[in-house]
């Protein structure tokens, strides 16, 4: 769902041959910018999180690597409640301890704080802006 809709953004997507890289796929800007991009997938919640740990597994157990911020340029979660994409540079994650999560529906509540919603999130091109730091 990420590589049909940053095509359909106008951005071409290259992906890396080795599975044991710390991103899922290059995206490459109209001016042939490269942004390292993981992708993450939300699930059936309220929230479209990323997780700054990745598990993969051997033939004899699972691995659990905490995510290098340094390794890719930023995050795009896919998220089956909304159909939609949502991007998030390197540097939002930048003294995080293990997730975000990005708030998909409104809230009434007055005292939101540090609730991020998915809806400032749509534009990929922060992926591209290495000094990029998102409110």
């Amino acid at each position: 769902m990420v590589i049909s809709d940053l095509t359909k953004r106008g951005y071409k997507v290259a992906l890396p041959i080795s599975e044991h890289l710390p991103f899922d796929l290059i995206a490459i800007s109209s001016s042939c910018q490269l942004a390292r991009v993981s992708v993450k997938y939300s699930g059936n919640t309220d929230a479209a999180k990323i997780s700054l740990r990745s598990i993969s597994s051997n033939s004899k157990d699972y691995i659990v690597t905490r995510v290098d911020i340094n390794d890719i340029d930023g995050f795009a979660v896919y998220s089956p409640i909304t159909s939609e994409c949502y991007y998030v540079n390197k540097n939002k994650m930048i003294g995080k301890k293990s997730q975000i999560g990005l708030r998909i529906s409104e809230t009434t509540c007055t005292n939101i704080g540090q609730i991020l919603f998915a809806k400032d999130y749509k534009n990929p091109e922060c992926l591209f802006d290495e000094n990029k730091k998102e409110d």
